[in-house]
């Protein structure tokens, strides 16, 4: 089924880097994504996690800050905003032992620091959420 809107506008971004699984925060003046380093958006072991300014009025993405270290032996995906936009939670696959087995993260914009939210033996939900946003 074709979609009845068909205003796309260009968004200017930060760099070159192809990105996915983005999240605009409750205020929309910021967004999280996955940062695609290798342009092939097929594979995920290549992403960062970042967020960024949204500046709405001239459509521009400014000011990234990458959260999440690039490793290739484990896969960082699926952010998304808390309400308060003082958080940022994701999913990822370190120390599991698997490439597809995933934890979730979370990680605070005040402090700068990443802790893990679930318990350190299970592997859970790869799109995790706050209570009452999208995932």
């Amino acid at each position: 089924m074709e979609s009845e809107n068909k205003n796309y506008y260009p968004v200017k971004r930060p760099n070159k880097y192809p990105t996915h699984k983005l999240s605009l925060s409750p205020s929309e003046t910021r967004v999280v994504y996955m940062k695609d380093l290798d342009g092939k958006l097929h594979t995920y072991n290549d992403v960062v996690i970042a967020y960024a300014e949204f500046d709405l009025d001239n459509l521009e993405v400014k000011n990234e800050v990458v959260i999440s270290a690039k490793d290739r032996k484990y896969i960082d995906m699926y952010p998304r905003w808390s309400h308060d936009e003082r958080y940022i939670v994701y999913s990822s696959s370190r120390g599991t032992g698997h490439m597809w087995g995933m934890r979730q993260y979370i990680y605070d914009l005040k402090t700068g620091k990443t802790h893990l939210m679930s318990d350190e033996n299970l592997i859970v939900d790869m799109y995790p959420s706050f209570k009452n946003l999208p995932k």
